[in-house]
């Protein structure tokens, strides 16, 4: 099923015309905040942490462009994830390319926490992922998988889940 929503759309296209694709998917990662509904409960700490898995390019963007930015009244705080074993409880995970298949791990290694995965690769809302980026022509999009939203016990707004492209329910 396909579905979009014009003024999300057109806002996100206006910010992005002249920036990198990780510059697009650091403002998309903002305005995913704003529609998705984190258990006040379940939040890490004072912080509200965005973990990137991988490459220097997409962490950088990120920390930049969150930089003065907050979430639920609390700063974003932005993290380069190098090794699993040195990740702290985050409640944002992107992970680029083919680091999709870390999700599992992750999900194990905080099985209590409340965490919306985010990655850039076709094969990995089948593998956990919650949203997914993916070019559409030469505009980046995103869909969304419902259900492993909802194992991850986050509130998706409606929305959300009408300006997805495609969606998996």
């Amino acid at each position: 099923m396909i579905l979009t929503c014009v003024m999300f759309s057109l806002n996100i296209h206006a910010q992005i015309q002249s920036n990198s694709v990780e510059s697009a998917q650091a403002i998309y990662l903002y305005n995913f905040t704003k529609y998705i509904d984190w258990s006040v409960s379940n939040l890490s700490n004072s912080d509200f942490v965005i973990s990137v898995i991988g490459t220097y390019n997409e962490y950088n963007e990120i920390k930049k462009y969150m930089s003065e930015k907050k979430v639920i009244n609390r700063p974003i705080k932005v993290v380069q994830v190098k090794d699993l074993n040195e990740m702290t409880r985050s409640e944002i995970v992107f992970l680029p390319g083919n680091k999709y298949k870390l999700i599992s791990q992750i999900r194990e290694k905080f099985s209590d926490a409340n965490i919306l995965f985010v990655t850039d690769n076709y094969m990995a809302l089948k593998n956990g992922s919650c949203i997914n980026f993916w070019m559409n022509e030469d505009k980046l999009a995103f869909e969304l998988n419902k259900t492993n939203i909802e194992k991850q016990k986050l509130r998706l707004s409606v929305s959300l889940l009408n300006t997805a492209k495609t969606q998996t329910l």
